[in-house]
């Protein structure tokens, strides 16, 4: 990910899978995506010479419908291919589901967010975002 990524208009409110850098912050946000009960990639991407103190939440991106209230979802994060933290959304136990959970992020690291819907085969439209500071 070049330095200052994200300066341009058009990339300031951008979603997808890529993480950019707006001054001294990071963010990355997935958007709506369909997830069933396969793990899909919600965010990937590699971070630069600076660490970051982030915060990320795996979500249903979509009003809680009868299918959706019968799924559960769970978010991993892994860094550099090692599963450091996961959340779980379960509507069907009415567990919270708006959690941020802090992390701390080294430079030069991979960075994936998968969800998967771990207890049917259901697909809804879930996503992730990943928000922080960097420091140099």
């Amino acid at each position: 990910m070049p330095e200052g990524k994200g300066y341009g208009p058009q990339d300031t409110a951008s979603i997808g899978k890529n993480l950019n850098v707006i001054g001294n912050h990071l963010y990355g946000c997935s958007g709506a995506v369909s997830v069933s009960n396969t793990a899909v990639t919600l965010i990937e991407d590699t971070t630069g010479n600076y660490y970051t103190i982030a915060s990320w939440i795996g979500n249903y991106n979509q009003d809680v419908s009868e299918s959706l209230a019968s799924e559960d979802y769970r978010f991993a994060l892994e860094l550099n291919g090692v599963r450091v933290a996961s959340c779980e959304s379960s509507d069907a136990q009415g567990s919270a589901r708006n959690t941020l959970l802090d992390i701390m992020i080294p430079p030069f690291t991979h960075v994936k967010i998968e969800g998967r819907n771990y207890s049917g085969s259901g697909s809804e439209d879930v996503g992730a975002v990943l928000i922080g500071r960097i420091y140099k």
